[in-house]
């Protein structure tokens, strides 16, 4: 014996799975879960509240949240913004479509009519 010990050959490493998940052009997909983007336009208000409704490419079996932004946006004859908020959908349940609201009522809580159209994105988390 020359102190040298013997090669054993050793399993064959397995290829890993393809990975799942796919890169939409508005959606990221990993398994069931996923993340959806879009845009949007809530329209000139006589009131100082406005909405639109928004339809998801994707229906949702259970949607978490939805997250709407939108730029700094002068909608109101003195210049104010918005405060956006959503409605439609129960957080946890299935859903193809919610409704983002805005809402331009000032500081001093007297709403402002929006008077400017207000461009909107957001970002919906759930499971399909």
């Amino acid at each position: 014996a020359s102190g040298i010990p013997t090669w054993t050959p050793q399993p064959v490493v397995p290829e890993p799975p393809e990975p799942d998940w796919d890169v939409g052009t508005s959606s990221l997909t990993l398994g069931d879960f996923i993340i959806q983007t879009g845009s949007a336009t809530i329209p000139v208000s006589s009131n100082y509240i406005s909405n639109v409704s928004v339809t998801f490419e994707k229906p949702f079996t259970q949607l978490f949240a939805v997250v709407p932004a939108s730029g700094i946006v002068s909608v109101g004859s003195f210049g104010a913004g918005v405060s956006l908020s959503v409605t439609g959908y129960t957080p946890g349940s299935a859903a193809s479509s919610c409704t983002i609201n805005a809402n331009s009522t000032d500081d001093g809580g007297d709403g402002r009519a929006i008077a400017a159209p207000v461009p909107i994105t957001y970002i919906a988390i759930g499971k399909v």
